[in-house]
């Protein structure tokens, strides 16, 4: 009879946990000396005085290890007594075993004072998650060319990125829902799904480095306009329903920048334009809960191009300066508002100018530049569905 099928153990088994194995599946133990002297090194051999060493990290190892031989032992001895033709020397075979596992040893000699902080740092346990494992795999790399070019890249947990857009697995993945016009999901995204998002980023973006690069650049603005503006948005949107936007509509806000191509410039009048937009598609009041979901965007999205107004290009509408100049003296809250403020004004009495630039004076003097919006350059180049697929004519262009 073989000694696998008497002892219950398949050869795969063996093999997979062969004690020579040992020593790549385990961290090993650390010992502490704080001996006045320092510990003797004899040939292969390192020569400890008990009296002054701790094991901080490891402690369990040993006793498991060893109560494990005994508890082996016995259960040998269990399953040969019925076999008198079983010539086996059990207490040699287990101490043969126990020498083939190698265990790495660290030893520090230092102060005493040292023990308790190393202890404490060594037994904090952080696993590592499928999320880390996706961090380096080869679609992450592909990614990473790209992302590099513009100092952006995904990282491994727990290491810093050299620039100032450094995301794990998982941010980059929620940040590219935000791309695809899945805020909702952002929010909420199930790890399982983590694998599939990388990897359809990379092939998305494989081969068009420059639409990732500008995306991702938006969304590092974005992410830095919310941190800095908190509070002088917040002072513009004081009622119970504006409130939630300011709290929760981060991510359906970066996806409704993405979607529109507006500029850094203009983040304060996307902002409204953003509430409106939003109220506008929803026939309930706004709550968390339809941040969760991708519900609303959706229903925005298919109702976007219904939402909006006509334009002359030909001319700007006519209106009355003073009944504006009148209308900014009573409303402007902040110098952030201006825009938001002139947006409302064309929007209650109806004047159809879709884009105007606020420009600032300096010393009683306008400045000479201003920044055009972003979709105002992007009709450049972008085919147009309505023109099957050509370039849109100029007389129907924003930039006319």
């Amino acid at each position: 009879m073989q000694l696998e099928e008497l002892l219950g153990i398949s050869r795969d088994i063996l093999v997979k946990n062969s004690p020579n194995k040992f020593w790549f599946c385990h961290n090993g133990i650390t010992i502490f000396s704080y001996d006045q002297e320092e510990f003797e090194r004899v040939g292969k051999k390192i020569v400890l005085n008990p009296k002054n060493v701790s094991v901080i990290n490891g402690a369990q190892t040993i006793t498991g290890f060893y109560n494990s031989i005994k508890e082996l032992k016995l259960e040998l001895l269990s399953i040969f007594q019925d076999f008198d033709n079983i010539n086996i020397d059990i207490d040699k075979s287990l101490e043969d075993a126990s020498k083939s596992i190698f265990v790495k040893s660290i030893i520090i000699h230092g102060n005493e004072h040292y023990v308790q902080p190393i202890t404490c740092g060594l037994n904090t346990q952080v696993p590592i998650l499928p999320e880390h494992i996706i961090a380096d795999s080869d679609e992450a790399k592909r990614l990473n060319k790209i992302l590099k070019k513009g100092k952006i890249e995904i990282v491994p947990e727990g290491y810093n990125s050299v620039f100032d857009q450094g995301y794990s697995a998982l941010d980059f993945a929620k940040k590219y829902l935000l791309c695809t016009m899945k805020p909702g999901r952002s929010k909420n995204l199930r790890k399982n799904d983590l694998k599939s998002i990388i990897e359809q980023a990379a092939e998305r973006f494989n081969g068009k480095s420059e639409e990732l690069l500008k995306e991702f650049r938006t969304i590092g603005e974005i992410d830095k306009w919310w941190k800095t503006y908190k509070k002088e948005r917040e002072e513009l949107y004081l009622s119970e329903e504006d409130i939630v936007f300011c709290k929760y509509g981060k991510n359906y806000f970066t996806s409704y920048v993405l979607d529109n191509d507006y500029s850094s410039e203009d983040y304060f009048l996307a902002f409204d334009e953003f509430v409106k937009s939003m109220k506008r598609v929803s026939h309930n009041e706004i709550t968390l809960n339809d941040f969760k979901k991708d519900d609303l965007f959706k229903s925005y999205l298919d109702n976007k191009d219904l939402m909006k107004k006509t334009y002359e290009n030909d001319k700007v509408s006519k209106f009355d300066c003073n009944q504006l100049l009148t209308y900014l003296q009573k409303n402007i809250k902040s110098r952030y508002s201006i825009s938001v403020v002139i947006s409302n004004y064309l929007s209650k009495y109806n004047i159809p100018i879709e884009n105007f630039r606020v420009i600032n004076r300096i010393s009683g003097k306008c400045c000479e530049a201003y920044p055009f919006p972003g979709s105002t350059f992007s009709e450049i180049y972008q085919m147009n569905s309505e023109y099957e697929n050509e370039y849109i004519i100029f007389n129907d262009s924003k930039f006319r």
